[in-house]
Formats: C-alpha cells, structure tokens, sequence
C-alpha cells in the first residue's frame, strides 16, 4: 500500500498550475499511476497522512477533480478529529452518498 507521507518537508516551492498546488507534483504523479492501475483492472489503496494543516484534503479534492475530469465516479467520505466515529464511517459516508 503506497503512503503519501503530508510533510510541510516535500513541498518544493513549485506550482502545479493544472490544479494549483504548491509542491504536489510527485504525490499527484503516484495517485494518477494508482488511478490509470485501478482502471486497468489493478486496485489497489493509498493511504494519504500527515499533519494538520499540510494540504492533504487539498490533494485529494484536486486529485477527485481530476479523476472526475478523465470520467471517474468519485465517491468522498470523511472523518473529523475529536468526533466520535460510527465503524467504518468514511466508507459508509461516501456509500451514502452515490447516486
């Protein structure tokens, strides 16, 4: 399972002006090769950390975007810190939420 570590340390200064973000390129780059794997019939999970505030959720609704732009359903889920969450909450968040 590949980890996207959220590290103020891996942003390089550089923009990516296709979505935006500062330093993102080799993280987008490893969900975009996960992404074209899954579609091929390879799935597989990335798990994305890292500290508050270091631009995680911002990577994952660029990557959503992006995956919804090459004509992916993209389902989104969420857990909030300090909230008490219900098992597999994500999971049953983003289920809850298809169409």
């Amino acid at each position: 399972m590949p980890v996207v570590p959220g590290t103020r340390g891996s942003r390089s200064g550089l923009v990516d002006h296709t979505c935006g973000l500062v330093g993102r390129g080799p993280e987008l780059a490893l969900l975009q090769d996960a992404l074209e794997r899954a579609r091929s019939g390879q799935g597989s999970v990335v798990s994305i950390s890292g500290e508050p505030g270091v631009g995680k959720t911002a990577l994952c609704r660029a990557f959503a975007e992006m995956a919804t732009s090459a004509g992916v359903r993209v389902l989104w889920g969420a857990c909030f810190q300090g909230q008490a969450q219900p098992s597999y909450g994500p999971w049953v968040d983003a289920i809850a939420r298809m169409p």
